[in-house]
């Protein structure tokens, strides 16, 4: 079975032995699932969200690394409940070649949410998606939802609710997506032999 099997059939034990994986209505206002939102397997749209300083972050530079990429906001209790999981997952992981992304979706400034960020001293990078156009582009109708992408942008797996993300059965599964798309190691110790040399081996003007 190769990485990408092992991935999915651990994605879905996690997702068969979570019983918070199906959204349950605690009054968050949805939003509208887009028309063309990316299934399980396809690429993640291109998007463009803002950090808290106010720079722009393009998805392409999420690229290259495997991404966890939650949408939540400040009015919504069950993404309050994750996040504390979701920090200390951004701790632990933060070695390890894995991104935590939580986006928020709340139409306030930006100094609001690093007031915010600042209180619960969260651990993971926050972006921001005012009004949630970015999270309505992935289908998003439910907050919080988590999406899992590999090293190429690909939605490996799609989560719906708050969940206790140390817990054990999720360990396993991001450091299986941590490993899809990893270059094989006699490829990678063939790179920088091969980038020494490139001006002997071309042809002179």
């Amino acid at each position: 079975m190769n990485a990408r099997r092992r991935f999915r059939a651990l994605a879905v034990a996690v997702v068969l032995g979570c019983a918070a994986f199906v959204a349950l209505d605690r009054g968050e206002p949805p939003l509208a699932a887009a028309a063309a939102a990316p299934k399980v397997g396809e690429p993640a749209p291109d998007f463009q969200v803002t950090a808290l300083d106010g720079h722009t972050v393009p998805s392409s530079e999420l690229k290259g690394g495997a991404v966890f990429l939650n949408f939540w906001a400040t009015w919504c209790g069950p993404c309050l409940e994750e996040m504390p999981s979701i920090s200390a997952l951004a701790e632990d992981y933060r070695a390890k070649g894995l991104k935590v992304i939580a986006v928020n979706v709340d139409d306030a400034p930006a100094a609001t949410i690093q007031q915010f960020v600042d209180k619960r001293k969260l651990g993971m990078t926050v972006l921001l998606d005012p009004r949630g156009k970015v999270a309505q582009r992935f289908g998003t109708y439910k907050f919080p939802e988590t999406y899992l992408l590999d090293r190429s942008g690909k939605i490996q797996a799609k989560f719906v609710g708050p969940h206790e993300w140390t817990h054990p059965p999720f360990d396993a599964m991001l450091t299986a997506l941590i490993g899809l798309g990893a270059p094989k190691p006699a490829a990678a110790a063939a790179t920088p032999a091969a980038a020494a040399t490139p001006a002997a081996a071309a042809p002179s003007p």
